[in-house]
């Protein structure tokens, strides 16, 4: 669209009708000079163009006075030529009268008809019109066409007129008796009033002359400017042009400015076929703005806006669209609505605001591309929008909240709190939040670029896709885009990026949508001025208008300062935010705006401001604010316009610096020569040394002059103040004289520095020399006068402060500025003179100094320390003890015994040390180590002592001189702590060997008859050296110390007795197991008593246990005799087969086994251990004594036993096997069943007896009971006496007690009352072990080490209460280790067997 109009134009078209040329009674005053006789003339469509876009050359020799040349319109090639019916008149200037424009446009309308059209170019279409039109409005009492003074449109009829004018081309023919004509194009035009057109069947602004134009454009756009200076028009009506396009308040605009105004159409529908909208049909290169739609309900079948129906190259800003509803259907061509405009090309629509309704038809709606702002954005930039309502529905072809269908241009700062409706096309629907479709990759938008601040009122909103494209990418977007949902519960809002959201909750939602308007402000461009937002009270975001803050900045004599004040701007809203130089923001109009302001002020420039702060529009109308007690602020109302915000400050003088700051006068008097007469020489200089004066026992120096001191002043940095003069004034005249300048006034002010000296003879001075010269002499002249600096930073006194005062006209506030010159006065005395000295004596007249050699360690390699008496220090007295010291000796008699050390600065004071390395010294050391060197071994002890003396004197620096003298005498003694340290150890014996044993009885488990090999062996030590013992040779320490490597195995004593441990747990692991042997090596050693030398004796142990063990433990025949047959019974024996048994011996020697058997009538036994049962002899009869007494019982059965002996060939081992024989008789003479007589109850069970006594073994010992042993099919044992036992323990009698077994054995039986096996816990926790083995003690409670499951364990043998219980995490009594389960262990680790 154009960027710019020619403003000046309607003042040329209305006032001046167009004209190039001076109209023929215009004069030039000053030159007298007539015009030509013709004007030059443009046509109406000519006159409305933009010279700027046309860029035509104007006819510069033809300009009007008083107006620029960009104004004047370009002319038509053809030329018109007006003649002229009267000459011109020359006038002088009183006489030149600027004509009114009515006599301008009068006087012209005769040669501007005959190029407009006539009002008989007007058609059917304004029939019904005919009558009820006005032009009243182009009277000169409503107005003049101008800016400043619009054509007033007051009434229904005045509004038809300008209706009728444009399509008559905005002209009135001047026609007989025709009122108003003339050429109205460009002509401003405003509304005076409301209007009700009271239901009137409305033809459109700038319209159709004819319905046989219908088909094509509109001829005559409407093309001024149309201000509703804020009234309304209700009750339109357009129903009459429902197959018309171009249909609205205006049909078709170009070139055009409607503004301010609310428009409410009657409740009927608005018609129109396409273009269709309610403020214009088609707007081209126009601006539509502050304008406001209620209640429409448009019905049409073509392209449709709640505000334009098509824009081009224009702009809409500031429209709001009240409870529009649009329904645009059955057009042939594709149709596009929206709530502003159904098409928007190269256009802008800015800060406008759309709401519709809900309803299936109270909506906007369609069947083509439906938006809430527009149908279709192309090259068009939409930004701050608000949609609310619902948006598309049945059949819509694409639904965006804001667009129908997207191809170019900027969508930014959009709030969407609508519904999109359901267009019912499944997959083939295209609707998103914000943009419904867009034309394809080929015209992608850009997030953030093109697409940015972007926010709907919920979350699903958001996630329901911006844009319904379905375009991949179309939806992929960063926060950075900014867009997402703001938040109904609070103030704050939440960013969406993706699938993830981002809640925030540093900002309010205003200020985003702030920043948001902001970018685009700083980003585009446009004939647009964009809204803002504010909060209001409640912190919502409302409209607001821009305030910035200008930085302050001012001029001072030339200079130029920049930001030299401060300035914060805050709303009254409390969310509102803070505003200044970097920060811009919004405030709503006509909230309270507070002001607060403050100079940047340094300690060298200052500022105040002048008046108050000011707030200026974009015109440049500055206002005033008003200060605020309450608020302690300057406050103004916020306008309905941007502002910015302003102060003027001035700089002020407010300082003045007085150069030097300090300034110090350093006075020194020196005094030389004798004490009590000395000569005075006084010195000034400044704090840099130079001298100023210097004065020679209280007179100047000749040939010399006092140097003079001035001291200078200067206001602010470039004494940039009106008047430069000061006062000078001095506060200790007495001390500091300050001289009169020749400028000076009789006020006391000057220009020049000030010139200041000191006053020699000032008490400052004279009260110090006197005190100081009093006190000496009272002191006898012994000391100096201290060298003490009096005045300033020192003593008290000598400070002056002189003054520099600013007249107060040239100072800040007019308070005079001060400044201060503080002046040091030092005054310090130099005392250089003498005294001489009259004598001297020593503190110490005598000094003992001892040096002594200690020798410790070994005596063959001693350590050697040789010490002295540390330096000892003599102090010299000199008479007078202050005297002029020119030198201080000190001296020794002998250095070579005594040496002295002094100190330049303590010379009343040396240091006096012996000579440990004196020659004197090393020969009795050498002596010592001749006798050592004799003998390595013997103490030494040499001694000796020399005398020497030490003398000061003491020199003044007038020749005098004092001495004195000190004695002193040196020893020197041998202190040998040293010791005789063992060099060796020699044993006896280096080798020992034991060989051990024990004799068994017969097997390993036997008793041990006689044990060998355990005696004890004596070793003895010789520590060397070997010395005869004497006071020379000690100390020396010859005892040793006995350790056992293996004291399990072998012990030593102290007096090196060795003695091989019987029961050692090697000797016991031995035991455990075949061949019964074992070995073990230790080391004896003997260490000396300072753990330093050390001899070992190798020990060697062998053991052998000697026993004989036979390969079984007990023997079975079971002897069978069958009879078979009936009447000569066939008699068959069985079980007597013979046995071989074998034993072996553990012996050191060489034995044999022997074999025996205790009874030969039952058992016989060869050399080779072959055991026969004796049953029959050669003729096969019965020998068997037992055997025939079992056959002639009546159960036919018998037991006997014998033992079988392996035995050594020397007698003294012996094993037994015990043997039991068994007998029966089978008879199998019957030939059916029966009993035999007494045999075990058919097989069911078997039966054995305990006696209370046994002919083969001991009685039964005290409170073992007796009774029967039951062993049922199930093979388990039960036992009974008078009753039987269950649940409980028993002590049984064994009645088979001997050859080793127990007498009585303790049984455990289970509730059944069956005997119990294995491992049992009883109730307290203790564990047993019963024997589960079937050999005969099957129950038994073990007790003793006993191997089980080849580990052993150890189960307490003693009747205390808890027989049998096994030992768990102890160590048993005969010395062995076991866990937690029992386990015998080494070393943690369970021992195998």
């Amino acid at each position: 669209m154009r960027k710019k109009y020619v403003r000046g134009l309607a003042y040329v078209m209305c006032a001046a009708l167009t004209v190039t040329a001076v109209p023929p009674w215009a004069v030039y005053a000053e030159t007298r000079t007539e015009t030509k006789s013709y004007s030059l003339v443009a046509t109406p469509s000519e006159a409305s163009r933009d010279t700027e876009t046309e860029g035509e050359e104007v006819n510069k020799e033809e300009d009007l006075p008083g107006v620029e040349p960009e104004e004047i319109p370009t002319a038509d090639p053809e030329m018109v030529e007006m003649p002229v019916e009267d000459p011109v008149d020359t006038a002088t200037p009183s006489e030149a009268v600027e004509p009114t424009f009515t006599d301008v446009k009068k006087a012209l309308a005769p040669s501007l008809l005959s190029s407009v059209p006539s009002s008989s170019s007007l058609g059917d279409i304004w029939d019904s019109w005919s009558g009820k039109t006005s032009f009243e409005f182009l009277s000169e009492s409503q107005g003049e066409g101008t800016e400043e003074k619009p054509y007033l449109i007051k009434t229904k009829a005045q509004l038809m007129g300008l209706s009728e004018l444009s399509a008559m081309g905005m002209t009135v023919p001047d026609a007989e008796g025709a009122d108003y004509a003339g050429d109205y194009s460009g002509c401003y035009f405003a509304l005076g009033s409301n209007i009700d057109l009271q239901g009137v069947n409305w033809i459109p602004i700038g319209f159709y002359r004819d319905s046989t134009e219908n088909s094509g454009e509109v001829p005559y756009p409407f093309s001024g400017n149309f201000n509703g200076n804020g009234y309304t028009i209700k009750n339109i009506k357009f129903t009459s042009f429902a197959d018309y396009s171009n249909v609205g308040l205006f049909g078709s605009i170009k070139d055009a400015v409607i503004e301010n105004m609310i428009i409410v159409p009657d409740s009927s529908e608005i018609k129109g076929n396409d273009r269709t909208g309610v403020v214009a049909g088609y707007a081209e290169d126009s601006i539509i703005k502050n304008i406001t739609v209620k209640n429409a309900y448009i019905s049409s079948t073509g392209i449709s806006g709640g505000i334009v129906g098509e824009l081009s190259g224009s702009v809409i800003e500031n429209a709001i669209c009240e409870k529009v509803m649009i329904d645009a259907t059955d057009g042939t061509d594709v149709i596009y609505a929206g709530g502003i405009a159904g098409i928007a090309s190269n256009s802008s629509i800015v800060d406008c605001e759309v709401s519709t309704g809900d309803g299936t038809t109270a909506r906007i709606q369609g069947t083509g591309y439906i938006g809430g702002i527009v149908g279709y954005q192309n090259a068009t930039d939409i930004v701050n929008t608000h949609v609310s309502g619902t948006i598309g529905g049945y059949h819509s072809t694409a639904i965006g909240g804001i667009t129908g269908r997207y191809a170019s241009g900027k969508l930014k700062v959009a709030r969407f709190e609508g519904t999109i409706g359901n267009s019912q096309l499944g997959s083939m629907a295209r609707e998103g939040t914000f943009i419904g479709t867009r034309q394809g990759a080929a015209t992608n938008f850009n997030f953030i670029d093109d697409v940015a601040y972007l926010f709907a009122d919920t979350e699903s909103k958001i996630s329901a896709n911006v844009c319904g494209s379905e375009i991949i990418d179309d939806n992929d977007y960063t926060y950075e885009a900014h867009i997402g949902y703001w938040h109904s519960g609070d103030l704050y809002y939440t960013l969406v990026q993706g699938g993830t959201k981002k809640s925030i909750s540093d900002q309010y939602f205003y200020e985003e949508l702030e920043n948001g308007i902001l970018t685009v402000k700083d980003e585009e461009t446009g004939d647009y001025t964009l809204d803002h937002f504010a909060p209001n009270s409640l912190g919502r975001p409302v409209r607001g208008y821009l305030l910035t803050v200008d930085q302050i900045d001012t001029v001072a004599n030339g200079q130029n300062f920049y930001d030299i004040a401060s300035m914060e701007v805050r709303g009254s809203s409390q969310y509102s935010k803070t505003i200044d130089k970097e920060n811009r923001a919004a405030i709503a109009a006509g909230s309270v705006v507070s002001i607060t302001t403050s100079p940047n002020n340094t300690d060298t420039e200052k500022f105040q401001m002048v008046g108050s702060p000011t707030y200026i529009n974009i015109e440049g109308n500055k206002k005033n604010t008003t200060y605020s007690d309450s608020s302690h602020s300057y406050t103004f109302t916020m306008p309905s316009e941007d502002v910015s915000v302003s102060a003027v400050y001035k700089k002020v003088a407010v300082s003045i610096n007085v150069n030097p700051e300090t300034y110090t006068f350093q006075v020194i008097q020196t005094r030389t020569g004798n004490r009590k007469n000395p000569s005075k020489t006084m010195e000034i200089r400044n704090k840099e040394g130079k001298l100023i004066a210097r004065y020679i026992n209280g007179a100047l120096e000749q040939g010399t002059q006092v140097q003079p001191v001035n001291i200078s002043a200067l206001i602010d940095a470039n004494n940039d103040v009106f008047d430069n003069r000061v006062k000078w004034g001095i506060d200790d005249p007495e001390l500091i004289r300050l001289a009169k300048n020749d400028d000076e006034e009789t006020d006391g002010y000057t220009a020049k520095s000030a010139s200041i000296s000191l006053n020699m003879e000032a008490a400052f001075f004279t009260d110090i020399i006197q005190e100081a010269e009093k006190k000496q002499a009272e002191e006898s002249y012994q000391y100096k006068i201290p060298n003490t600096i009096y005045g300033a930073g020192h003593q008290n006194g000598g400070v002056a402060v002189l003054t520099a005062e600013t007249r107060p006209s040239t100072s800040f506030e007019g308070k005079p500025c001060t400044d201060n010159c503080r002046i040091n006065v030092t005054f310090q005395i130099i005392d250089n003179t003498l005294v001489a000295t009259e004598g001297a004596v020593l503190d110490k007249t005598a000094l003992t100094y001892t040096v002594t050699r200690t020798l410790t360690g070994d005596r063959t390699a001693p350590e050697e320390k040789i010490t002295v008496t540390a330096p000892q220090s003599l102090t010299a007295t000199f008479t007078p003890d202050y005297f002029s010291k020119d030198e201080v000796t000190w001296t020794s008699s002998d250095p070579a015994v005594l040496t002295v050390s002094q100190d330049a600065q303590a010379y009343r004071e040396a240091s006096i040390s012996a000579i440990k390395e004196a020659k004197w010294i090393k020969d009795i050391m050498a002596t010592d180590d001749g006798i050592r060197n004799n003998d390595s071994y013997e103490k030494i002890q040499g001694s000796g002592s020399r005398e020497a003396t030490i003398t000061v004197v003491g020199k003044d620096k007038l020749g005098n001189q004092a001495s004195a003298v000190c004695q002193v005498k040196v020893n020197f003694n041998t202190n040998d702590l040293t010791r005789i340290v063992p060099e060796g150890i020699t044993l006896s014996q280096t080798v020992l060997s034991y060989n051990l044993g024990y004799q068994k009885a017969g097997d390993i488990n036997s008793q041990t008859v006689r044990k060998t090999g355990f005696e004890t062996k004596k070793l003895t030590a010789i520590v060397l050296p070997v010395l005869e013992r004497t006071a020379e040779h000690e100390p020396y320490n010859e005892t040793v110390v006995w350790t056992s490597s293996d004291p399990g195995a072998v012990m030593v004593d102290q007096s090196g007795t060795v003695t091989p441990v019987d029961g050692a747990v090697w000797i016991k692991e031995a035991l455990l197991k075949a061949p019964y042997k074992g070995e073990k090596t230790a080391e004896i050693t003997a260490v000396t008593a300072d753990g330093k030398k050390i001899a070992s004796c190798s020990i060697t142990l062998t053991f052998q246990a000697e026993c004989i063990e036979a390969d079984r433990e007990t023997e079975r025949f079971d002897l069978v005799l069958t009879k078979s047959g009936r009447s000569s019974p066939t008699l068959t024996w069985s079980g007597g087969e013979s046995k071989t048994f074998a034993a072996a011996i553990y012996s050191t020697n060489e034995k044999s086994v022997l074999w025996k058997s205790s009874d030969n009538g039952i058992l016989t036994v060869d050399k080779n251990g072959t055991v026969t049962p004796v049953v029959l002899n050669s003729n096969q009869e019965v020998t068997a004594g037992w055997i025939k007494e079992a056959i002639n019982k009546q159960s036919n059965t018998g037991t006997a036993a014998a033992d079988i002996y392996a035995l050594s060939s020397d007698g003294n081992l012996s094993d037994a096997v015990h043997v039991i024989l068994t007998f029966k008789v089978v008879d199998q003479t019957y030939s059916s069943g029966g009993s035999s007589g007494g045999g075990g109850g058919g097989g069911a069970r078997s039966v054995g007896v305990t006696t209370a006594g046994n002919t083969k073994g001991p009685a039964a010992p005290v409170g073992a009971v007796t009774g029967t042993w039951t062993q049922l099919a199930s093979r388990k044992w039960i036992f009974a006496t008078d009753r039987t036992y269950s649940d409980e323990w028993a002590y049984i009698s064994n009645p088979y007690a001997g050859n080793g077994q127990e007498q009585a054995s303790w049984f455990l039986f289970d509730k059944d009352g069956f005997m119990v096996t294995g491992w049992q816990t009883d109730a307290d926790g203790n564990t047993y072990y019963l024997k589960s083995a079937s050999d005969g003690t099957q129950g038994q409670m073990l007790t003793g080490w006993q191997n089980i499951d080849d580990t052993w364990y150890y189960f307490n043998p003693v009747s205390d209460g808890t027989r049998g219980k096994l030992l768990t995490n102890t160590v048993t009594p005969d010395g062995y280790t076991v866990n937690e389960k029992g386990q015998w262990i080494k070393a943690v680790e369970v021992v195998a067997v």
